[in-house]
């Protein structure tokens, strides 16, 4: 492997271990939040109440709340959590 390579391998690991980090603090910190009702999300996502989520639920929450991130990362999140790869995330994926 070229050492260019290898560099920004490392830089991606390093990056991922970051975002890991700095995602696992804040799932502690809204964990210790007693009344976080992570089902009352959900239903807040699920706006046409299907049951499960698509990327567009989420996709429209973030453009609703002022955040413009692209369908596409939308899809990429979705699939992090779909455990059965159908495409959509159940509250209990």
């Amino acid at each position: 492997m070229r050492s260019k390579t290898f560099h920004y391998f490392l830089d991606l690991l390093e990056s991922l271990s970051v975002q890991e980090s700095s995602l696992e603090y804040s799932r502690q910190l809204l964990s210790s939040h007693t009344d976080f009702e992570p089902y009352a999300v959900f239903q807040h996502l699920d706006r046409s109440h299907k049951g499960y989520l698509i990327p567009e639920d989420i996709h429209d929450f973030l453009m609703t709340n002022g955040l413009t991130q692209p369908l596409e990362f939308c899809s990429y999140f979705l699939k992090q959590f779909d455990f059965d790869q159908d495409r959509t995330l159940v509250f209990s994926e």
